[in-house]
Order: C-alpha cells, then sequence, then structure tokens
C-alpha cells in the first residue's frame, strides 16, 4: 500500500530482524524509517520529538511497561526509553539522535543492563549523527541561533502535544504551542494513515496471530470460568506466538457486564446461558489488532441471543460489502445502524413507523457508538477520522447491539412513547451485549479482511468448549 510521499516496500523485501533491549524484534529496515523521515517536515520549520519515557507505579521503583512512542517509532524504529529526534529544517536536511548515555556508576548496569552503543541506535534508525542527551539543549540553542525566523518569532520548533511535557523546559521559548498549531501531528496522522505494505505485512501478522486467540479462547469457554481465567487464554496464546503486549486492556464481559463498551475489570464468574464478549487484540512490532468476538458460554446460543447475533452479524457483513476508496465512513455507519434498527423492528422490540424511529434516533439506545476507527500504531490511530475511505487505509468495523440498564431505562422518555413494546424487549434484556469486529484494509482493487477468528452462529457454537 501507498504511503504519500514516503517509500513503498514489498512484502518480499529482505527485513533484517534485531532483537532490541526493550524484548521486541523489529521487522523494520531502517530505510523504512528513513523514508518516514524525509516525508515530514514539508513547512520551513524544525521538528523536535521526545521518545516515550521510563516510568514507575506511583511513589515506588516497580517500573511500568514501556512502550515507545508511536510517532517517534515511526520516525526511528527506536524502542528505547528517554530518547529525542532533531530534525532541521528542509532546506538543510539535519537528522539528530540524542540517547541516552552510560551512567559513570556500574551499580545502574547491574540493575539495568548496559545502554546500548551509537552503532546500535544507528543500524536501527539509519540516523547516521547520534549524540548523548546531555547535549540536546545546548545543540538546540546553537540551531536557534542557525535557523530560527527573524526578532520577535523565536519559536521555530514543532513538536506534538504528547512530546512537550517530556521536552526541557529551558527550550519553551523555541518551541511552537502544539495547542494552537498542530500541523505536525496532523502531518504525521496522514502519513500514519496510510499503510506502506510492509505495515500491511505486519497488522496481516498480528490478525492471524489474535485471530487464533479468540479461537483459543473459544475452546476453552465454559460455564464456571473468571472472566480473568480466560483472558489469560487469549494474552498465553498471543505470547505463544511471539506476541508479549497487549495492544490494548483485553475486554472480556459475561453477562451484563458485555453491554459496557470498555469494561476491563474481568472478574465476574461466566454463568450458564450467559453471552461472553471478547474485545482483545495483540501488538506486534507496535502495530495493533482490534478484534471482537461473542460467544455463548454454554455452546449453544438461545433464539434471543441467536436472533440479535444474526442481526450485529447482518450490519457487519452490509458495511464490509460497502467498503471502498473515497466511501463515506459516516454513511456506512448509518447502514449499520438502519440494519440494526430494522433488525429489532422485526422482532417487535420496536413498533410503529421507521421513519419515526429513525426520526427520533432510537437506534442509539441499542447502539451508542460509531462503527469503527482507524487502525496501526495505536489502536485508535487518529487526530480526527477521515470522512472518506482512501487506499492504504486500515479500519475496524464493529457494530454492535446492548441492553444496557441505563439505556433501557430511557427508552420510558417521552419521545419515544408507543415506539417501544416493553413485553418483548424484556425478554431480551438477558443477551446483555453482541459486537462482532473485524479489521478491513482498503486497497486499490478492493477491500481485504485481516480478521479471521471464527464468527458464523453454527461455527461459534462448534468451537465453544471444545477443548473440554
Amino acid at each position: 500500500f501507498p504511503s504519500g510521499e514516503g517509500i513503498i516496500l514489498s512484502p518480499a523485501c529482505p527485513m533484517t530482524a534485531i532483537v532490541d533491549t526493550a524484548g521486541r524484534t523489529a521487522h523494520f529496515p531502517p530505510r523504512f524509517f528513513s523514508g518516514n523521515r524525509a516525508a515530514v517536515g514539508g513547512g520551513a520549520q524544525a521538528v523536535l520529538l521526545a521518545g516515550g519515557h521510563a516510568t514507575f507505579r506511583y511513589d515506588t521503583d516497580v517500573e511500568s511497561v514501556f512502550r515507545q512512542e508511536s510517532n517517534f517509532w515511526y520516525l526511528t524504529g527506536v524502542d528505547y526509553p528517554n530518547c529525542f529526534l532533531w530534525l532541521s529544517p528542509p532546506e538543510s536536511g539535519e537528522c539528530v539522535l540524542f540517547v541516552p548515555e552510560s551512567p559513570a556508576s556500574m551499580v545502574h548496569e547491574v540493575y539495568e543492563g548496559a545502554v546500548p552503543p551509537h552503532e546500535y541506535f544507528r543500524d536501527l534508525s539509519g540516523v547516521e549523527r547520534i549524540r548523548p542527551v546531555s547535549q540536546l539543549e545546548s545543540f538546540v540553542q546553537e540551531q536557534a541561533e542557525l535557523c530560527a525566523p527573524a526578532a520577535g518569532q523565536a519559536a521555530f520548533i514543532h513538536t506534538t502535544g504528547a512530546c512537550r511535557s517530556h521536552l526541557p523546559t529551558s527550550l519553551d521559548p523555541f518551541i511552537v504551542d502544539p495547542e494552537e498549531d498542530d500541523t505536525l501531528a496532523r502531518e504525521l496522522q496522514v502519513l500514519r494513515q496510510c499503510k506502506q505494505l510492509c505495515e500491511l505485512a505486519e497488522m496481516k501478522a498480528v490478525n492471524k496471530i489474535s485471530s487464533h486467540a479468540h479461537d483459543e479462547l473459544m475452546r476453552a469457554l465454559r460455564p464456571g470460568r473468571f472472566e480473568y481465567e480466560l483472558e489469560s487464554v487469549f494474552r498465553h496464546s498471543c505470547m505463544l506466538q511471539g506476541c508479549k503486549e497487549m495492544a490494548y486492556l483485553p475486554i472480556v464481559g459475561s453477562g451484563e457486564n458485555a453491554a459496557v463498551l470498555h469494561y476491563t475489570a474481568n472478574r465476574r464468574k461466566v454463568q450458564d446461558g450467559d453471552l461472553l464478549l471478547v474485545d482483545a487484540g495483540a501488538e506486534r512490532c507496535m502495530y495493533a489488532a482490534d478484534i471482537t468476538r461473542t460467544s455463548p458460554a454454554n455452546g449453544k446460543f438461545t433464539p434471543e441471543q441467536r436472533s440479535i447475533y444474526e442481526i450485529v452479524q447482518e450490519a457487519q457483513e452490509s458495511v464490509i460489502a460497502g467498503m471502498c476508496i473515497d466511501e463515506n465512513m459516516n454513511k456506512l455507519g448509518e447502514m449499520a445502524s438502519t440494519v440494526v434498527l430494522h433488525g429489532l423492528h422485526r422482532l417487535g422490540i420496536l413498533r410503529g413507523e421507521l421513519s419515526r424511529l429513525h426520526e427520533v434516533n432510537v437506534i442509539s439506545r441499542f447502539l451508542p457508538h460509531a462503527i469503527g476507527h482507524h487502525l496501526g500504531l495505536n489502536v485508535h490511530d487518529e487526530v480526527g477520522f477521515p470522512t472518506l475511505l482512501a487506499e492504504g487505509h486500515t479500519v475496524t468495523v464493529e457494530p454492535g447491539c446492548y441492553f444496557y440498564p441505563g439505556l433501557m431505562k430511557e427508552l420510558h422518555l417521552q419521545r419515544f412513547s408507543g415506539l417501544v413494546d416493553f413485553g418483548v424487549l424484556e425478554r431480551y434484556v438477558g443477551v446483555g451485549g453482541i459486537r462482532l469486529e473485524d479489521n478491513i484494509a482498503v486497497g486499490a482493487s478492493g477491500i481485504e479482511n485481516l480478521t479471521s477468528a471464527v464468527k458464523r452462529p453454527e461455527e461459534v457454537e462448534a468451537m465453544v468448549g471444545s477443548l473440554w
């Protein structure tokens, strides 16, 4: 897939595997990152980005899991904390990577390991000039004298909001406030939205791994297991396939928890007759999968559960069938809402004229979220979701139908009077919630569904509990 002004790499392109000190394996050669850097900074000003910093749990010395800031990784490939990247204005083309220095005392090295040599960072990123972090402030001061704009316009360095707080305060006079000018963040986002072929290959790989983990979780599912036990099955499967990290906290919700969109406590014991909604995806070399499946805990959908499941599946299939370059995602979201609304009307949960049901937006009480989002280095990979699909986009398609108690109470509002059959609704409230989510890549010749976890109702029923 294209990358805007960046380079295109063939999936068959040799990719040197480099195991870094953070334990991840990089599958991208240095020219991928140098091509990305060349596509940034079309304006006349400099760029300074801070990488992710090592953090600790509250007021302790217990390390938090380090995860590199996505834009920094996209431009450098460096998965090591406390680094900085400098890009001079395009006319000079200077690029400098500032990295931590080896501590004077051996104590740090004994506990944490040695800081990699400059050659490591050079080979990984393709940046020739590597300097210690201690020289960052004096370097920027020198650059201010060389390339800052005329007097009265001292701010000439662009950064992002995520990086600003990690830059030395002495550099504040030179920094363009990213809250007032987010040009750099938006430029990076546009570049990242259009996946290059090597990125797409990575996203296919992490989808395959995550899809298999969803299948393994279904195989292990049975009443009496705790949600966190089933989460551990998913994580274990991903780790066995080479993915140590999750792209986000897994959502493993049974019963009424399935109606909570971002439920992550995962502590309830699964009951006979429950549905289990699992929204989980692994991260591989920084790239995310985001997949949701919903399964009957005892291996058999009730008639009510299956009816809602098939409505959600129809909504997803309709949206995927309608996806193509220049298609409007808002329009596709409306299509999904219409399918779900009509399905609830057929079941008798909703009644009255369909035009009236649309007018009062009653479907928002059953489907309260958008149809999808961009996916890539972040699970929600966007500054603002572009309305039109383009070649290279990778997005989720995730319709659902939920019977969340708080939203069900709102159906008694005057605006919905006469449009809900509460007797019929009562039969379906126990469904909890159902969501199906696949990851879709948009190409010049059509779309490709990267997700392969089982989804047809009969396949799901056959898969659930088959481990036992």
